[in-house]
């Protein structure tokens, strides 16, 4: 196990949550490589894979102009095999002024106390397809 990977993430995450709330995503883009991936399950424009810092960058503060504010909890499940590491959190907030709760599922990889890979999964959608 790679615990530099798995400390890389814990770090990382705790500005993820400050930017899920806040919208100040700087703090989290930074663990990013440039030239990092980031494959997003949110449909529209960033669905699918997002590639360099700045695309990533594009899609999370399109998410905080959209009205997306949520409070991610700690990681309830971290499972790190060398470099790559996946965690597993409950997060709840807003989506478009609506009320949401969901369990999301990251994958990442970290090479050189950077992110180069990025995956998200989340378990129900629905709050972010227009009806």
């Amino acid at each position: 196990m790679d615990k530099n990977a798995k400390k890389t993430i814990q770090e990382a995450f705790q500005h993820f949550k400050k930017g899920a709330l806040d919208g100040e995503w700087d703090g989290y883009l930074n663990y990013f490589a440039e030239d990092a991936s980031y494959w997003g399950p949110v449909p529209g424009k960033f669905l699918g894979e997002n590639k360099g810092r700045e695309k990533i960058r594009a899609f999370y503060e399109s998410q905080t102009a959209n009205g997306v504010k949520l409070k991610a909890e700690d990681p309830f499940n971290i499972i790190t095999e060398g470099k790559k590491v996946f965690i597993e959190y409950h997060e709840s907030g807003t989506v478009g002024g609506n009320p949401f709760k969901n369990i999301v599922a990251l994958s990442y990889i970290v090479e050189d106390g950077k992110i180069i890979d990025c995956r998200e999964y989340l378990g129900d959608l629905s709050p972010f397809v227009p009806q």
